[in-house]
């Protein structure tokens, strides 16, 4: 492994958190985060364990730090799209959330082990300064609902975390795993196919419709 000169001041170790995220997120793209280890990310970085072990404690840290990454940058483009518009109807609405969430599928990746993986394995005091930074952005994002009248107030959060939810199993059952392919056709059964986007639709539809 090449030299490596230990990060000292906060620019240095966030530099070195930044660079650890960037292999962390293309890691999690092709491999289970079961399989992902501070060893693997070292590695990848081309260092020793024992030198990223200097300013970061569990690969968990990380995550979180890449979960509010990929929450802000939905954040974002949710309300660039809501606040181009003078209206909403529940059908831009529904258009709107199924393409920003099939492009923002690394966003439903990180939510979906968010609660119980990554939260769980962190420290407290951790954990409480992501939560410090998490809310802020949840809350700025129901708020971007208030614009459309067709969502009760009081209904706003059980509709977008009802989403959210669901796009989170829908995008697991869609990805391709070749294990399960290779064991149902040993077990002579059918492979069952799922379009996210459609699907998604239709949930949306469904939601909006109960709501009216």
């Amino acid at each position: 492994m090449a030299d490596y000169m230990r990060a000292r001041s906060k620019d240095q170790k966030r530099e070195r958190l930044e660079e650890a995220m960037r292999v962390t997120d293309a890691l999690f793209a092709d491999v289970p985060y079961s399989d992902i280890t501070l060893s693997s990310i070292a590695s990848a970085m081309s260092i020793s364990r024992s030198n990223l072990y200097k300013y970061i404690t569990t690969k968990e840290e990380i995550f979180l730090e890449l979960y509010l990454e990929k929450q802000n940058a939905f954040y974002l483009s949710l309300k660039e799209a809501l606040c181009s518009q003078k209206k909403i109807t529940p059908d831009m609405l529904t258009e709107i959330l199924v393409t920003l969430l099939n492009r923002h599928t690394d966003y439903l990746r990180y939510q979906n082990i968010l609660t119980s993986i990554i939260e769980v394995n962190v420290s407290v005091e951790a954990l409480a300064s992501f939560k410090k930074q998490c809310m802020p952005i949840l809350n700025d994002t129901l708020a971007l609902f208030q614009c459309c009248s067709f969502i009760p107030q009081n209904e706003i959060s059980g509709f977008f975390w009802g989403m959210i939810h669901y796009a989170c199993g829908m995008i697991g059952g869609c990805q391709s795993n070749s294990m399960i392919s290779e064991a149902l056709a040993l077990a002579g059964l059918p492979e069952i196919k799922h379009d996210f986007c459609k699907e998604l639709k239709h949930f949306i539809e469904i939601y909006l419709n109960g709501l009216q």
